[in-house]
């Protein structure tokens, strides 16, 4: 089995909603007061996001805000430095409290072989599940649930030594069949702000983003789109 790559540190994540026509005075707001990431400003994420059989992380949300867990494949798409862009990634992300821990492992498949994939596929469907321990998940129940894609633009704010991501254009480009058979393409008219490191609140050298309409919620990208593409479903 190939190693995990753990955060050594547990950290604290912050989230606001902003409505989707803010992100061109946010991202100029935050150019003016931060700094843009050195190694990744702006890229294109893709994440397939996997649940059990039973939906056990869709449920987590229903039940408790308290814990929960991810599992998602992340590639991502950038211009900045092309010779990382055909890495993918397998994620593991648990939540307690307020505190979260990701661990990720380095997959032996392409973003170039998995891209162009059906989210039925035996790769995704079987292979993938295999690489992780079970951490308490039933590994022959995950199954891939749809493909999720956004513009993510990253920041640095170094009094408090903050990162700060941008995520814009959120919309579900394929979905499993087996489970969704009756959606195709999915967007969203939200942008989701970020913001990862020891705050527990909103620094006061941020605090001016306040006036850009955001509200602090709990947001979950697999949470809301799972839930509209359910809502879908049912009609």
């Amino acid at each position: 089995m190939m190693p995990f790559s753990p955060c050594q540190t547990p950290e604290y994540e912050l989230k606001f909603l902003f409505p989707s026509h803010r992100l061109t005075i946010i991202l100029q707001w935050l150019n003016h007061y931060c700094v843009p990431d050195p190694h990744f400003p702006h890229n294109q994420i893709t994440t397939i996001y996997y649940d059990t059989l039973d939906r056990q992380f869709a449920d987590e949300k229903r039940q408790s805000e308290y814990q929960k867990t991810k599992v998602r494949v992340r590639w991502y798409d950038s211009a900045t430095r092309p010779e990382n862009s055909d890495d993918a990634w397998l994620e593991i992300k648990q939540k307690i409290g307020s505190q979260r821990h990701k661990q990720r492992i380095h997959l032996p498949y392409s973003r170039t072989t998995l891209s162009p994939l059906p989210l039925e596929h035996a790769i995704l469907s079987d292979e993938i599940p295999r690489l992780l321990p079970s951490n308490g998940i039933a590994l022959g129940s995950l199954r891939p649930m749809f493909l999720l894609q956004y513009e993510r633009h990253r920041f640095l704010e170094l009094r408090d030594r903050l990162r700060v991501c941008v995520d814009s254009q959120i919309s579900v480009r394929k979905v499993n069949r087996q489970f969704f058979p009756m959606v195709a393409f999915m967007s969203g008219a939200i942008t989701v702000l970020e913001i990862k490191g020891s705050a527990t609140r909103l620094p006061d050298s941020l605090r001016q983003l306040s006036r850009f309409g955001g509200i602090k919620a709990s947001f979950s990208k697999y949470d809301v789109y799972y839930q509209q593409l359910i809502n879908h479903e049912v009609r």
